[in-house]
């Protein structure tokens, strides 16, 4: 649908067979300054004359038969200048006659005013009505008309459709204020249930894991103990081993679990984004298989972020981990950082702490792979902690929960967009952040940051 112009409507077309008609018509209402220069004349022999004809700002249409009137109907809505008011004679041989012609107007144009112009009875008011319907867009105008009567038909009606346009357009943009708040209330109560989500199972496992470690720690204590009592015995200290390395493993997963249950605000200062990316790059190389290239595009503008630094950076390493595994055979894994602005952000599939972005900059950190892509119907749940695809052993689920907790610490978000078979891109948005050392007025820095900073 095309949008009509904001500025007043004064349009009017007359479809008349009879050229005088056409005539009166412009006499009546469109100003005629042919004899300025005769009129100027006669005020300065004989002095000025009251000027009694109404002055109106109309831009009127002619057409002399119903089609060539359709015409110039249609051809006005595909130009955006559609016409306001159609005066439409009854009588106009050979061809359509009044109520033909307004039929094919009115399913051409169902909010343009209509004029009927007729000195004969051919149709009552009540044929007129069986035939055309009871509508507040249609009235008839007697031949010969007063100039007066034309003049406020002219006036009234191009007002009424003015109104009635801007009533529309009014509505049309509640509705779009309507949806789109109401997307936004839709996209905060899903991360709202994701918040709940996380709470409930972080204190359940929590409890679990705190349990568990202390199970861990006396098998861990009595394995070493039974090295200590038999440090000759070669194949029982390879049994041994195995059992002090499963406990290892099983420890790093419960502290997975304890550190995913706290859900504790983690102490924040200043940190250059790329400075953070490229300390976790030292860290990252050793995990990647040799087939896997890896990209790095470090953006011009370091933004300074109020972060912590580990929590970011063990961020990045669960997705360039995950982007690794979804590339088995080899691939590419691309880390960009950039500053976006929120009327640019590439938000996908969100999950956020508050997904209608704050105001200012923020500064992203993407994480693509051209690897298998995350299928459709798991998209909604990838950020659930505890979900995994992979293989029994070789993932405990937390990794992108972990990376949603960190997001939703900072005040931010995390985005992905994937492509099942192509790969997937992930992004976190951390707000931008002003050093006190920039600013004199602490006023100045957005709301979310100084809660941070407490």
């Amino acid at each position: 649908m095309q949008s009509i112009e904001s500025e007043t409507n004064r349009r009017i077309l007359i479809i008349d067979d009879n050229l005088a008609i056409h005539e009166d018509f412009r006499k009546i209402l469109v100003s005629d300054d042919s004899g300025a220069d005769l009129k100027n004349a006669e005020t300065a022999f004989f002095g000025a004359a009251e000027d009694t004809s109404p002055k109106l700002n109309v831009e009127l249409d002619s057409a002399h038969q119903g089609r060539e009137g359709l015409d110039k109907v249609v051809a006005a809505i595909a130009n955006n200048r559609p016409y306001a008011v159609a005066f439409v004679d009854m009588r106009m041989p050979p061809g359509w006659d009044g109520l033909t012609t307004i039929e094919h107007l009115r399913h051409a144009d169902p909010d343009l005013q209509i004029v009927i112009c007729t000195a004969y009875s051919d149709n009552s008011w009540s044929d007129i009505c069986r035939r055309l319907g009871y509508t507040d867009r249609l009235l008839i105008l007697k031949k010969p008309f007063d100039n007066a009567e034309v003049c406020q038909l002219a006036i009234a009606l191009t007002e009424k459709w003015n109104l009635s346009r801007q009533a529309c357009l009014s509505t049309v943009e509640l509705e779009r204020l309507v949806d789109e708040r109401t997307s936004q209330l839709l996209l905060a109560e899903t991360s709202l249930r994701q918040k709940q989500k996380l709470e409930a199972i972080g204190s359940l496992a929590g409890g679990v894991a705190h349990e568990f470690n202390n199970l861990l720690q006396i098998i861990s204590g009595y394995t070493r103990f039974a090295m200590d009592d038999r440090p000759t015995d070669r194949l029982l200290h390879e049994d041994l081993r195995n059992v002090m390395n499963a406990a290892n493993q099983a420890t790093e997963i419960t502290g997975q679990l304890l550190r995913f249950s706290r859900n504790e605000s983690t102490e924040k200062s200043f940190q250059p984004t790329n400075e953070i990316v490229t300390g976790t790059l030292n860290l990252l190389r050793p995990l990647l298989e040799s087939q896997i290239e890896m990209e790095v595009n470090l953006g011009e503008t370091d933004a300074n972020v109020l972060a912590n630094r580990e929590a970011i950076s063990q961020a990045i390493l669960n997705l360039c981990i995950n982007a690794r595994d979804a590339m088995p055979d080899g691939g590419r894994l691309t880390i960009t950082t950039e500053v976006e602005e929120p009327s640019d952000l590439q938000t996908g599939t969100a999950m956020a702490d508050d997904l209608s972005f704050h105001d200012g900059r923020y500064s992203v950190i993407a994480i693509t792979d051209t690897g298998c892509g995350i299928p459709t119907d798991l998209a909604d749940r990838i950020f659930d902690p505890f979900f995994t695809t992979k293989e029994v052993g070789k993932g405990t689920g937390l990794g992108l929960a972990m990376v949603f907790a960190a997001a939703q610490d900072h005040e931010g978000a995390v985005t992905v967009q994937s492509i099942e078979g192509k790969g997937s891109t992930f992004r976190i948005y951390l707000p931008v952040a002003v050093q006190p050392s920039e600013t004199a007025d602490c006023g100045q820095y957005p709301q979310a940051l100084l809660q941070a900073q407490g």
